[in-house]
């Protein structure tokens, strides 16, 4: 046994113990814990005090590993429930995906299919290898807290057409469709929560519209996307409310100060300001492919129809937006 093999223990006590000052509630510790290394309790105060005179009484602080050793400790004696919040990492796309078509606001089932079917054939012809679904994919009004007429589409309704939908959108382009829910979409799942929460988790909106089965990435409304140096969310987390500023890209900027995309808005609008240091940052917002004469404000809507096509450099995230609105179905 080396020479200060014994004092390496009284340390490691010490430190496993820092709330207890009393050397020879220490020393009964340590005497108990390695009854082979000490001949009684007073053998082992004498290593007890000794330690605390070298390292001072005052100023005994443990290891890194004797400390987080100590609180995970004391962790199983509380019992302290820590939950664990919801995964706020951004949805990266694979490196092999490179040019995307940007739809959104379809509000099913209140869809326009002149301007959704104009949007596909404009990413069929540029060629692109996935559709982003940006939110409000599904409307839901019937269990939102506005009025609706008692012959609107119900939940289950929307949900089939929302099934049919995204095949639909599948066979078009034959590519990679990535559903990123909007403020509409989980009106469902804050139903649930409301009136039924123990059905809640087996109920969740990607269960019902059996994404996983159709081979649709979800991205859930407090994540956002990145397509590379772009950031794509739907945007009620950053544009509050349906009327946002004049300018939605604008108040886009303000928000995030980063190259950012948007639905949400209904409305086409564009950013770009670069900073001292020659930076450029870029912000849009998207039209969308439901009517631009809403039931709820058909007078002064200020909404247009519209989508992106979006493309990235794979070496270094460089992008490029083609941003289109439809108007009198004829894209500008």
């Amino acid at each position: 046994m080396k020479a200060n093999s014994k004092a390496e223990l009284a340390t490691k006590v010490i430190e496993e113990n820092l709330s207890i000052t009393a050397n020879r509630t220490l020393a009964k510790i340590l005497f108990n814990k390695y009854p082979m290394q000490f001949k009684d309790v007073e053998a082992a105060r004498v290593v007890i005090r000794d330690v605390q005179n070298k390292l001072g009484k005052t100023n005994i602080r443990p290891s890194t590993t004797a400390f987080t050793e100590r609180l995970a400790r004391l962790r199983a004696e509380h019992q302290i429930d820590f939950r664990e919040q919801e995964d706020k990492t951004p949805y990266t796309f694979s490196e092999k995906i490179n040019k995307a078509l940007v739809l959104g606001d379809f509000h099913i089932p209140y869809t326009d299919p002149k301007a959704l079917d104009l949007a596909l054939e404009y990413g069929f012809n540029k060629n692109v290898d996935c559709i982003i679904i940006n939110g409000d994919f599904l409307d839901f009004s019937t269990i939102s807290r506005f009025s609706h007429k008692p012959n609107e589409m119900g939940v289950r309704g929307q949900l089939e057409n929302g099934i049919e939908m995204l095949k639909y959108l599948q066979g078009a382009l034959g590519v990679k469709v990535v559903y990123h829910y909007g403020n509409h979409d989980v009106r469902c799942e804050l139903y649930m929560i409301r009136q039924a929460p123990e059905l809640y988790y087996n109920n969740k909106l990607e269960k019902l519209l059996n994404l996983d089965a159709l081979g649709v990435d979800y991205v859930e409304d407090y994540r956002f996307m990145k397509f590379g140096n772009l950031n794509i969310a739907h945007g009620h987390h950053i544009v509050k409310g349906i009327f946002a500023p004049v300018n939605a890209a604008r108040g886009v900027f303000t928000k995030t100060n980063t190259s950012t995309m948007i639905n949400h808005v209904h409305r086409t609008s564009e950013h770009i300001e670069s900073d001292m240091n020659g930076k450029i940052i870029g912000c849009y917002s998207n039209g969308a492919l439901t009517t631009v004469k809403p039931t709820y404000n058909p007078q002064v809507s200020k909404h247009n129809q519209g989508f992106s096509v979006v493309e990235k450099d794979p070496t270094n995230g460089d992008f490029i937006v083609d941003s289109k609105k439809i108007i009198n179905y004829k894209i500008r």
